[in-house]
């Protein structure tokens, strides 16, 4: 009896590798705007300011998502975890202009790391394993969004914001060596071309979200 195919080894590598990296971030994002009202006086910029990552992603995911088949997932992917940690250091500095570089930063990141990681792991053939593998997919981001808050609002409330922004650079880094260094990813099987423009209207959705 045929009893399927599993979901694929580097679906879960992307969920563990996305639970780690973006547990640093999570740990600090929530935050950042009691952060940058110290250091920018206006209400209204510091809404428009945060703001700018989601506006970034908005304008970046068609251009990017043209990219992963010219530049390869995996350059994408590397990329977007790099940039994805810069802000911190930014942040650390607690100058205006460079919280607002942090900010677009984060938008660049994020476009990158979500359209590179998500044709990576799940560009798969079968209907049934695809919709399994998503939530496989989505389960380590999404857990690093429940755990960060915490852990950020224990550290933040006993130490400040440097030790969480060390923090969120120092996963940053080591994720993006580990995506660099691992020989745990797989090649993706290839999709026909409307699953391909399926899944990443799905992940336009959420990565603009």
């Amino acid at each position: 009896e045929d009893k399927g195919v599993g979901i694929p080894s580097t679906v879960k590598y992307m969920s563990g590798l996305l639970l780690f990296y973006w547990l640093g971030r999570s740990a600090v994002w929530n935050f950042l705007p009691v952060f940058i009202e110290r250091h920018i006086s206006s209400v209204f910029l510091v809404g428009l300011v945060t703001s700018l990552p989601p506006l970034i992603t908005l304008l970046l995911d068609i251009t990017v998502s043209n990219l992963v088949q010219r530049a390869g997932e995996r350059v994408l992917v590397l990329s977007g975890l790099i940039a994805g940690a810069a802000p911190s250091v930014l942040y650390a500095g607690a100058v205006s202009a460079a919280i607002v570089g942090g900010k677009a930063l984060e938008g660049v990141s994020k476009s990158l790391t979500w359209n590179g990681a998500w044709s990576l792991a799940l560009r798969i053939p079968d209907d049934d394993v695809q919709s399994r593998s998503n939530s496989v997919f989505l389960l380590g981001p999404n857990l690093a969004k429940v755990a960060g808050p915490v852990f950020g609002g224990f550290v933040l409330a006993s130490a400040g914001f440097r030790p969480l922004f060390a923090i969120w650079a120092g996963l940053g880094v080591l994720g993006s060596l580990t995506f660099t260094t691992s020989s745990a990813q797989a090649t993706p099987v290839s999709s026909s071309p409307s699953r391909t423009w399926c899944t990443a209207g799905h992940m336009w959705t959420i990565s603009v979200i």
